[in-house]
């Protein structure tokens, strides 16, 4: 499919605020699967809108909010895109406070609301399908356990910490999913070592959801950003072959 497409820019109301959002269609009428585009810790910026329209090309209506709207709108940090190598050390400085000051509970009545607003556009039918990045990746899993019937596909790449010893671990949610579940892992990631990728194996292992977990090699955290250092060209097609096949409804 290439459908034409239609961008739109949002405020959605929360019970926290206001949250900006982008949203991109097809412009054909019709209804389409909803699908909910969680960020990593840059936020939301023109490379991640180029995403969102390749999947809205492909015949779905995807939402990109800013995650991190209680804390800052948009841009989340003060740096030109791509980022170089140098430009890593004062992004984090900037984007950790917001990840270390993010609150997954309301996160997760955020993302509660997000699905309620695709389920309620025109051109959405029936349950919606999530994609994350990074901590998107981990807020993915964790909203698939959380709303298990509004959910029909959950895709998690580059996300670290999904199996710590912490007692919310997203790897002890699994057995809440319904969704069909894929999970990418890099294999040059700190912040996903080989003890919790197969700590996170074990687990959707003993689960009776559909899943398929990859993890791709010579890939750094970040592979798929087209904009970081750590982007991979190869890891990112793999990508986008394995995103639009859990989203098709085969």
């Amino acid at each position: 499919m290439n459908f034409a497409t239609i961008l739109k820019q949002l405020l959605i109301q929360t019970q926290f605020g206001l949250c900006e959002a982008s949203l991109a269609a097809p412009q054909a009428e019709g209804r389409y699967p909803g699908v909910l585009f969680l960020m990593d810790a840059f936020g939301p910026r023109p490379y991640l809108t180029k995403m969102i329209q390749r999947l809205a090309a492909n015949g779905y209506v995807v939402l990109l909010p800013n995650l991190f709207y209680r804390q800052k709108q948009n841009p989340i940090i003060d740096l030109d895109f791509p980022l170089r190598p140098e430009d890593m050390p004062e992004a984090r400085r900037q984007f950790m406070p917001f990840i270390q000051n993010y609150d997954i509970e309301s996160g997760l009545k955020d993302i509660g609301v997000f699905l309620e607003f695709l389920k309620q556009q025109k051109n959405v039918h029936g349950k919606a399908a999530i994609t994350g990045y990074c901590m998107g990746g981990a807020m993915a899993i964790r909203a698939a356990a959380k709303y298990p019937e509004s959910i029909y596909a959950v895709a998690s790449f580059h996300a670290g910490h999904l199996a710590t010893e912490k007692p919310d671990s997203p790897h002890l949610l699994l057995h809440n999913i319904q969704a069909k579940l894929y999970v990418a892992h890099a294999d040059q990631d700190e912040s996903m070592p080989l003890d919790q990728i197969e700590r996170f194996q074990q687990a959707v292992d003993q689960t009776t959801i559909r899943h398929q977990v990859e993890i791709y090699k010579n890939a750094a955290h970040g592979f798929t950003m087209e904009d970081l250092p750590a982007y991979n060209p190869e890891a990112l097609t793999h990508h986008w072959k394995h995103l639009l096949k859990i989203l098709s409804d085969d």
